[in-house]
């Protein structure tokens, strides 16, 4: 052979080599794949807070995006961490952590860190230190709530205006804190300026009766805040607060003093947040806390509240997120609550809070029950002995379910929320009738796998309350469940 045909024989071989071997990856990589002339439609998913890439094959069982926050609070009493932090951070802090609540809201008062008009070099921190890394071992997300204010600063333990000097020291004595909270070791970001600041100014008989140091004498607890009637020192307040902190830590969360806004003009002066919001208190927030109980004198449930507040916010062109960061079924006495009561509370007030997607996060107060001496009512989820209620099962399955992008599904006879997981490749819906009647509903969405339904099974302890499972088998490409008045939930694979 001579050499010019050598060359084109070499030529022919290694091309047809170089082909084969390309067919051969292209066989074993997208055997299943469309044609190149018809290229496979992006695989994209629609959710808040995540980015879409469009990924080979290959790659497309990867998620790419931010988790949400987590979306379960919890809250002690304080004089609990006080007077028995061995048995808050060694027995029922852990166990609230476990359920699946991630962020402690602590009470800090100002007047225990000054105990006397300083300078920052002498302020005593340790209290407080050991709580928030104490927490913070455990897992939780901390929020500072400021309370508790001195008198040099201001009128009443509970603020109701500045005294001579006070915005200085206010300033000063903020500054310090977000200096030594949101340095590490602790790295804190989130920040609450007050308490239901909100309360009016008067005193009833009642406050009287407390002791000097418990605020006697004095508009409520100090504990509380007590700004009702003059939102412009409130204003005030909170826009020193809130720039002192911003900038020592930018990316922090501060919440506006989370609002009672219930009783109104007996307890709570309802005209406070709308006439803060007026005089432009909305450029020193970046969340919304409320509180709701279910003895609320004017709100059916948390969610109807969190439609007033965010249409409230919508008339002065603002857009905040809502944190319940107090909330709460009494399991005693028996005209307030009960243990099963408890249950239905968290299966359906608080997954219906979270469902609606009006609300990012909810919080229980207080965890732990004090002895029925000290207290004329048992809101706890674990009794004083540390024996768990029933609840304490409602809450771990319910925090489980919730965590999610919320979208509310709800019709005038059942109540469906969807909560999707991209990262997990599921959603799980929350469904329950509104009435007493079983009914039998279509969930939205494809159906090519079984999916898992939980219902608790509540009993009249903690032990003989449990989660029952069974498989839903889809029904010609969809998934048909029953739902009657108790909550349930089906975890649905998504492919």
């Amino acid at each position: 052979m001579n050499r010019s045909l050598r060359r084109r024989w070499t030529r022919w071989v290694r091309c047809a080599l170089t082909l084969a071997l390309l067919l051969l990856a292209l066989a074993i990589w997208g055997g299943s794949r469309p044609s190149w002339a018809e290229p496979a439609a992006p695989s994209t998913v629609t959710v808040p807070g995540h980015y879409e890439l469009d990924l080979p094959l290959v790659a497309r069982n990867y998620w790419v995006g931010t988790l949400p926050d987590s979306n379960w609070g919890v809250q002690f009493f304080y004089f609990q961490e006080r007077d028995r932090p061995g048995e808050v951070m060694g027995i029922e802090a852990p166990r609230s952590r476990s359920l699946g609540m991630a962020t402690m809201r602590l009470v800090v008062e100002w007047r225990n860190i000054e105990r006397t008009n300083t300078v920052p070099a002498t302020y005593d921190w340790s209290y407080y230190d050991t709580l928030v890394q104490g927490y913070q071992n455990l897992g939780f997300d901390v929020i500072i709530e400021i309370t508790g204010y001195p008198r040099f600063a201001t009128r009443y333990y509970c603020g109701g205006g500045f005294v001579e000097g006070g915005q200085a020291k206010w300033r000063e004595f903020i500054h310090a804190a977000a200096i030594h909270y949101a340095s590490p070791p602790f790295n804190l970001r989130l920040f609450e300026l007050g308490n239901e600041p909100d309360h009016t100014l008067d005193l009833s008989p009642d406050d009287y009766e407390r002791a000097p140091e418990d605020g006697g004498g004095e508009p409520t607890f100090p504990q509380v805040s007590c700004w009702g009637p003059i939102p412009e020192q409130y204003l005030e307040f909170l826009r020193i607060g809130y720039r002192e902190i911003k900038a020592v830590a930018p990316k922090s969360t501060i919440l506006l003093g989370s609002m009672g806004l219930d009783q109104r003009d007996v307890v709570f002066i309802g005209s406070f947040l709308p006439r803060l919001l007026d005089l432009g208190g909305g450029k020193y927030f970046d969340v919304l806390g409320y509180h709701w109980y279910p003895i609320s004198w004017e709100w059916s449930s948390a969610d109807q509240k969190a439609r007033w507040l965010l249409d409230l916010l919508q008339s002065h062109d603002l857009t905040k997120p809502l944190w319940l960061t107090e909330s709460y079924q009494e399991s005693w006495p028996p005209e307030r609550g009960s243990e099963r009561r408890q249950i239905d509370f968290v299966l359906k007030e608080m997954v219906r809070t979270l469902g609606t997607g009006r609300t990012r996060r909810v919080f229980w107060f207080a965890f732990w029950d004090v002895p029925l001496g000290l207290a004329s009512i048992q809101r706890g989820l674990v009794n004083a002995d540390h024996t768990p209620k029933p609840a304490v099962r409602a809450v771990e399955l319910a925090s489980a379910m919730t965590y999610g992008y919320p979208t509310d599904l709800s019709t005038d006879t059942i109540e469906l929320y969807r909560f999707a997981r991209p990262w997990q490749h599921d959603v799980v819906f929350a469904a329950w009738s509104r009435d007493r009647i079983t009914q039998t509903i279509t969930l939205p969405g494809p159906a090519p796998f079984p999916a898992k339904i939980t219902r608790l099974e509540a009993g009249t302890s903690y032990s003989n309350t449990v989660a029952a499972e069974s498989m839903l088998v889809p029904n010609d490409g969809s998934y048909q469940l029953e739902v009657d008045f108790d909550p349930v939930f089906v975890a649905a694979p998504v492919p």
